[in-house]
């Protein structure tokens, strides 16, 4: 069995901002690991909870295995991009399950969107979640835990920014259509406090809704 994850622009491109032209790129049939979906997603590493505001600090997020295709094209339009390579064996410890395919090494990059406005008062508020569905039927997982090995198609926004945290591009997580689901338990271990990646800082969020999926 051979790594089918594959990489393209999406139909609909962001429209020129700002501070430039942004990317959409479409990736499916990629194996994720460590989704975090339900609720508000994860808390961001190193940041607090904020009593009364679960949502702020907080992100959806997902680790996703991928080809030398998609690492260079990833690589080439956002370099900060956390990538990290592992062994057969070091994956397998890292994310509890078998390595889909046979290979030298396995390349797993993380994308999360953050579950609340940084602009405002308080951190601000709540923004517009990731829909997370099952191809072919729309079906709502929104609440539904996804296990490692589970297959996915997605989108990832590449967008410019000028801010008080910096200048650069962001890579945002966009919506997300399970192909093959690995059930696991909420609250069980599927749990990847070990393996951190940690993103460089996003953007300041200006409203609109999360992206549609364009397939």
């Amino acid at each position: 069995m051979t790594n089918t994850a594959k990489i393209e622009l999406a139909k609909e491109q962001p429209v020129m901002g700002t501070h430039g032209q942004g990317v959409k790129f479409k990736i499916t049939n990629a194996t994720v690991m460590y989704v975090k979906n339900i609720g508000y997603g994860a808390p961001k590493y190193g940041e607090k909870a904020v009593e009364g505001k679960p949502w702020v600090n907080h992100q959806y997020e997902m680790d996703i295995l991928i080809s030398p295709e998609i690492k260079k094209v990833l690589r080439k339009a956002h370099k900060p991009t956390s990538i990290k390579e592992f062994t057969a064996e070091e994956f397998k410890k890292t994310f509890k399950i078998d390595p889909p395919f046979e290979a030298d090494e396995y390349i797993v990059t993380k994308f999360y969107k953050e579950a609340y406005w940084k602009s405002g008062s308080s951190k601000g508020d709540v923004a517009p979640r990731i829909d997370f569905k099952k191809m072919g039927t729309g079906e709502d997982l929104n609440e539904v835990g996804i296990g490692n090995g589970s297959v996915a198609s997605f989108l990832v926004e590449v967008k410019h920014y000028k801010n008080d945290f910096g200048t650069g591009t962001s890579a945002r997580l966009g919506s997300v259509y399970i192909t093959d689901l690995v059930p696991y338990e909420v609250g069980g271990s599927n749990d990847d406090a070990e393996f951190d990646m940690t993103a460089p800082p996003e953007e300041k969020s200006s409203g609109g809704d999360d992206d549609e999926w364009d397939a």
